[in-house]
């Protein structure tokens, strides 16, 4: 099955159980195994699950993971955003997958399932032994992102077909007393049930029957006055009505089992962009660019409507800024967000703040990839972020930005925390600092390799490495001498240097940046010994001493001798 015959399939299904066994059908061609966890309450269970080596069979009540004890689950369905990767050992999802004889596995895919903005089911895929690259997995990314606004659809369609008003029908007659007959076994139903019940079977009375209330297959004819016309119903009678059928309504959301927003039982609730957010996201094509069409002339009350459902689909995983594609590549909300422009950037911002991390993480990375200089104040609050990769795509969305007045403001402030800083926060401003390439900051960092907190030490020696192309390790006798007579040179000068370097890694990132730099390599190769590039060299030494020195670069640091 391709992309597009799977995508057509799912907007035509018209039941959960068919949008789930589409998706699934799809799946199996990409993964060995695939599985779906469906929610209840706090914790997921293995509804369906289908592999090459896999005969069904497995006893499924071992496969319940408690989401407050499973790391993975937890990121996956708190942060609305899939995960790919191993599992950490002991975390209980092994375990369940172990139940379905999925041990071993290098890498899984786990996708959160996700109708407004509630994670309802997890689909899981893996290739067993074999590694799951992000790249290869950007047409199953397709298919699921549409899982969840598909069986949107779906619920709400049979709501609405659920609330089409009946005619009044009269009083049925008094039944005659019900008949007694052997209780049936129950069976426990799934969550993922079929909508309309199979027909009853026959009855059967065993030897020791246990009585239970039994229903009338046909009950005797009525008598003759209960076709009579019923009387106008009352104010008092239509109140009664109404509230019985909205108690109706309440219980039979509560048997949904996906949870089941107001709006979908009263479209009143939400407001007219909230409408346009979910026919942009569940609707038919037509309706979906009607709605594109009125979300993108909402300004910032469309950017706050979106807000609700960000991130949204995604078509990828989480990657760095460089790594990953254009906005309107990454997903639905992601792009029409990134399509409002500068009248996103106030619910963006405070995407950028919110607590969960799947949020900031995609609210960082879209303001990066936007590159407004507005959002200079934004990204340098994530600087210190508690995620790796939250303030990873700070550093490199302000880099982006190392040319906007701001940023001058953002190393200064930078600098001048990092001298009172602590520990916790000195790590993220040096790495950010290292990155920056900001030589002002030298000599602090130079006097924080004697540090006895060895980590922080080992951040300044990176940091030093970035921006001076030298390593002298955490000796800081070493630095102050390099330092003191090498400041008046300018950096150019440092990288051509480390061109000699033995290290391969410093001689690969000095030609980079020169390369990016200037746009010229004269035929320098960073993986031969540079004492077979002495031609390569000198030609550098030459443009040095003739452009070099007078080249205007974007480095980010005041003009001056380092220029």
């Amino acid at each position: 099955m391709s992309v597009s015959e799977a995508l057509a399939a799912l907007r035509e299904e018209q039941s959960r159980d068919g949008v789930i066994g589409v998706a699934v059908d799809f799946l199996r061609g990409a993964f060995d195994f695939v599985a779906v966890f469906v929610r209840h309450q706090d914790t997921f269970e293995v509804f369906e699950a289908t592999g090459i080596e896999y005969g069904g069979g497995a006893d499924l009540t071992q496969t319940v993971v408690d989401l407050d004890r499973s790391r993975v689950l937890r990121t996956v369905v708190e942060g609305k955003a899939p995960y790919v990767g191993p599992i950490p050992p002991g975390d209980p999802l092994e375990g369940a997958l172990g139940a379905l004889g999925r041990g071993r596995l290098r890498a899984v895919l786990m996708y959160p399932v996700v109708i407004r903005d509630r994670t309802i089911a997890v689909v899981h895929g893996d290739r067993g032994g074999e590694a799951l690259a992000p790249r290869q997995l950007s047409d199953v990314a397709l298919v699921l992102s549409q899982l969840g606004s598909q069986l949107e659809r779906v619920i709400r369609e049979r709501r609405q077909g659920r609330r089409v008003s009946q005619p009044r029908k009269p009083a049925p007659p008094p039944l005659p007393p019900p008949a007694v007959v052997p209780a049936a076994p129950v069976v426990a139903s799934s969550p993922l049930a079929p909508e309309s019940p199979p027909e009853p079977a026959p009855v059967e009375t065993p030897a020791t029957p246990e009585p239970v209330i039994a229903p009338i297959v046909q009950p005797p004819p009525p008598p003759p006055e209960a076709f009579a016309m019923a009387p106008p119903a009352t104010d008092e009678e239509d109140r009664e009505a109404l509230a019985a059928a909205e108690d109706e309504s309440a219980q039979e959301a509560e048997e949904e089992p996906f949870e089941v927003p107001i709006e979908w039982l009263d479209p009143s609730q939400g407001g007219k962009m909230a409408d346009h957010v979910r026919a942009f996201l569940s609707g038919d094509p037509p309706a979906r660019a009607a709605a594109a069409e009125a979300l993108r002339a909402g300004g910032e009350e469309a950017a706050w409507a979106l807000a609700e459902r960000f991130p949204g689909p995604l078509f990828v995983f989480r990657m760095t800024i460089d790594e990953l594609p254009g906005p309107d590549a990454m997903g639905p909300v992601m792009g029409l967000m990134a399509q409002l422009g500068p009248s996103a950037l106030p619910a963006l911002s405070d995407l950028a703040e919110s607590s969960n991390e799947e949020r900031r993480f995609w609210a960082t990375m879209l303001i990066a990839k936007t590159g407004d200089h507005a959002a200079v104040p934004v990204l340098a609050r994530r600087l210190l972020d508690s995620s790796p990769d939250v303030a990873l795509a700070a550093r490199r969305g302000l880099w982006r930005l190392r040319k906007a007045p701001e940023f001058s403001v953002v190393l200064e402030h930078a600098t001048s925390e990092l001298s009172g800083a602590d520990p916790e926060r000195s790590i993220p401003l040096i790495r950010a600092l290292g990155q920056f390439r900001h030589v002002p900051a030298i000599p602090l960092l130079i006097g924080m390799l004697s540090s006895r907190d060895s980590q922080l030490s080992q951040a300044a020696n990176e940091a030093l490495r970035e921006i001076a192309r030298q390593d002298f390790g955490t000796s800081e006798r070493r630095w102050n001498t390099w330092w003191e007579q090498s400041r008046s040179m300018p950096r150019l000068h440092w990288m051509i240097d480390a061109l000699e370097d033995r290290d391969r890694d410093l001689r690969l990132a000095a030609i980079s940046e020169l390369t990016e730099l200037t746009g010229f390599d004269f035929g320098y190769r960073s993986d031969l010994d540079p004492g077979k590039q002495a031609p390569s060299l000198q030609r550098w030494r030459e443009w040095l001493e003739r452009d070099g020195r007078a080249r205007a670069t974007p480095l980010p640091f005041p003009a001056g001798p380092h220029q």
